[in-house]
């Protein structure tokens, strides 16, 4: 796995990205998460397993949407793949998948096998 550095950078980007899409309560978990990371005791692994993991609570259970009260200032595509790519990011430092493997787990986790 990389640095924890590599992982506070992502997870600062994925910050700015919520910032710019009004989806707080993601900005207050990436602080929390950062916070830990800043500590030589954090489990770099667990956190980023809070983040990523599947199923309800994690990334890939989040859609950036108006409906979500989201802010939109392009499309919910355009911020959808935005998004895919950041969590990817933290999928590479986490499993150091290859990119296929990477862009297959998307595409089977938004539009089935």
């Amino acid at each position: 796995m990389e640095s924890r550095r590599s992982v506070i950078e992502q997870l600062t980007r994925l910050k700015e990205f919520f910032l710019y899409h009004n989806v707080s309560g993601w900005v207050q978990r990436v602080d929390v998460a950062v916070r830990a990371l800043s500590r030589d005791n954090a489990d770099t692994k667990e956190i980023l397993h809070d983040f990523i993991g599947a199923g309800m609570g994690s990334l890939t259970d989040l859609y950036i949407c108006v409906d979500n009260d989201h802010s939109i200032p392009a499309t919910e595509k355009e911020a959808n793949a935005q998004l895919a790519v950041l969590v990817e990011q933290l999928l590479k430092i986490q499993y150091g998948l290859e990119r296929w493997k990477i862009a297959d787990f998307f595409k089977n986790l938004f539009f089935g096998k």
